[in-house]
């Protein structure tokens, strides 16, 4: 039954055959109802959501507790959205108040306000306990971090053969890596002539362009005068 515009009325209108009453006019039997609920085919009260079943008035209840378009409250404290059922799981797994666990130390933090925990460095040697978005940062640098020799032809030159701390005696004693930084320090020191050349030549270029701008300078005031 469906109420009328004026709520403080207890005046109804049947949806079937839109005869209005009043409350006290009704009178419930037991054999109607059961075949108006077994016969009457509704939509799904949440059909303005977009829900589309329709079916009889006894199956609605069983329809209820799984429509996917049942208005369902956020499950995380702090957050106040209402969504569709349907909606409800992709919105927890995004949710910024939801609580997540740390794979590292096992707490749990709310996702917007984000966690770092400390854990240690798994290079063997090296005990250092570094934020777990700072590790990478930390492994470029660390000293136990397992390198390989710049000489392709070195038999360290493969990863993992020597520790970091090992590398500059290694290349100290390592013909390859010799080679292989004096060419880097002939390319350096080609570089840096190069870049000096262009620096005086450029150097060069504004000193005669204010040498002929002095030039004009006298040669304008002397016809001047």
């Amino acid at each position: 039954a469906g109420k009328s515009l004026d709520e403080q009325t207890d005046f109804y209108e049947c949806p079937d055959c839109h005869q209005s009453y009043f409350i006290e006019q009704i009178r419930r039997s037991a054999v109607t109802d059961k075949v108006i609920t077994a016969s009457l085919m509704i939509k799904c009260h949440f059909s303005k959501h977009g829900c589309s079943w329709t079916g009889h008035i006894v199956q609605f209840q069983e329809h209820k507790l799984e429509c996917d378009f049942t208005p369902s409250n956020c499950p995380f404290q702090g957050c106040y959205k209402v969504l569709n059922r349907g909606q409800l799981e992709e919105h927890k797994e995004n949710c910024q108040y939801r609580f997540a666990t740390c794979k590292e130390c096992g707490k749990n933090y709310e996702s917007k306000k984000g966690h770092s925990c400390t854990i240690e460095c798994p290079n063997n040697g090296c005990s250092v306990q570094v934020p777990e978005d700072k590790m990478a940062a930390h492994r470029e640098r660390c000293l136990k971090e397992l390198v390989s020799c710049g000489s392709f032809m070195c038999n360290a030159s493969r990863p993992g053969k020597l520790k970091r701390e090992e590398l500059l005696k290694h290349c100290i004693n390592c013909s390859d890596a010799k080679m292989i930084m004096l060419m880097k320090k002939d390319e350096y020191n080609e570089r840096r002539w190069k870049i000096r050349k262009t620096i005086g030549e450029a150097r060069d270029i504004l000193n005669q362009r204010a040498s002929r701008h002095k030039e004009e300078r006298r040669s304008t005031c002397k016809f001047a005068c």
